[in-house]
């Protein structure tokens, strides 16, 4: 009698497995068996996908006679539509709190595979130097390709045994996200939509929105400069060593995460991102970062702010730019540069007094 009620209890434990199994392959909640980006298109919720490092890694690889150049970032790099940069036949492989350690891993990743890229842009920002990885072990949402057997064990054995939550399943069934929908082109570029749709509706109302008084703070307290900086060295020599140039850029941070850090800090960081290679810098209380209206949130800015970016590297006019947004830095120019941000910051704090 007591053997078969195991029995039954293990039957059922299977069961129970095997269907959870079962949701995980057809729900795919971070895009893990996408080969291209046909699904993703259709329109499912943002954060139900956030993990694009599957698909993109699987599209670029699939599809790399079509491009010859790469750009880097995280999430706020998503929006970037690299189909207006010259030069060059852009894919944007930017990722949820992606930083400089993640992008040399994809970036080797594709050149072992066989890639080569004339161009690679990076960008980078006040979290860059605050990461070391640990936070990122913890969670499914930011895990990559495995490159070994282990690996991948652990990865779609944990991924597969996973119990959807009731949110997951609403998502799957499109209950509820009906107002949360979004494209990603053929060159990897996200576009929001119903967030676009909903600032330009009432844009008065977004940029007196109390969304940005609470700063979405990333990263660790301590910085992490040194283990930064190497790993974006070490993007520089596979970028010498294939050929490609290299084009560093500092996002535009929001004035409400600029001024929560040390602008000492952050400045360390600028000089010693000197030494390593010039780059251009675009945070700063400048007249873009200091207006809500070229945000979503406190974290990501907008499309046309890339624009701005794309028109200021690259010489072109896809839109208006600012005089105050954008600073090419070099060794020559990176202590001045950092004098007038220092200065900047103090006009500011003493403005807020």
């Amino acid at each position: 009698m007591r053997i078969r009620y195991i029995i039954q209890a293990i039957t059922f434990l299977f069961a129970v497995l095997a269907g959870v199994i079962l949701y995980n392959c057809i729900a795919d909640k971070h895009s893990v068996f996408e080969r291209d980006f046909s699904r993703i298109r259709r329109g499912y919720y943002y954060w139900a996908n956030a993990n694009f490092n599957f698909s993109r890694m699987a599209y670029l690889l699939d599809h790399r006679n079509e491009f010859d150049s790469i750009l880097l970032g995280s999430s706020r790099g998503l929006v970037y539509d690299v189909s207006t940069i010259p030069g060059g036949r852009y894919f944007n492989f930017s990722m949820f709190l992606g930083y400089p350690s993640i992008f040399r891993e994809n970036l080797k990743y594709c050149i072992d595979n066989g890639m080569r890229f004339r161009n690679v842009i990076v960008l980078i920002d006040e979290v860059s130097f605050r990461h070391r990885g640990t936070f990122h072990d913890k969670y499914l949402i930011f895990h990559r390709l495995p490159h070994d057997c282990a690996g991948k064990v652990r990865f779609y054995g944990r991924y597969l045994t996973t119990l959807p939550t009731t949110t997951d399943i609403k998502y799957l069934l499109g209950i509820d996200c009906e107002n949360k929908r979004f494209t990603i082109s053929d060159k990897g570029v996200f576009f929001p939509t119903y967030m676009e749709d909903k600032i330009e509706a009432s844009p008065q109302k977004h940029i007196e929105s109390e969304i940005f008084n609470r700063p979405w703070i990333g990263g660790e307290k301590e910085p992490n400069y040194e283990g930064c900086i190497q790993d974006i060295r070490d993007i520089k020599k596979m970028c010498d060593d294939t050929g490609a140039r290299l084009i560093l850029i500092i996002n535009p941070t929001h004035k409400s995460i600029y001024n929560y850090w040390s602008v000492d800090e952050f400045n360390v960081f600028r000089k010693k991102l000197a030494q390593v290679s010039d780059y251009w810098d675009f945070s700063g209380l400048n007249s873009v970062n200091t207006n809500n209206y070229y945000f979503f949130e406190t974290s990501h800015y907008r499309k046309m702010v890339a624009d701005m970016m794309t028109s200021r590297v690259f010489n072109v006019r896809l839109r208006e730019v600012p005089a105050d947004f954008g600073v090419f830095v070099t060794k020559r120019t990176v202590n001045q540069h950092t004098m007038r941000l220092k200065q900047a910051s103090l006009r500011n704090h003493h403005k807020a007094r």
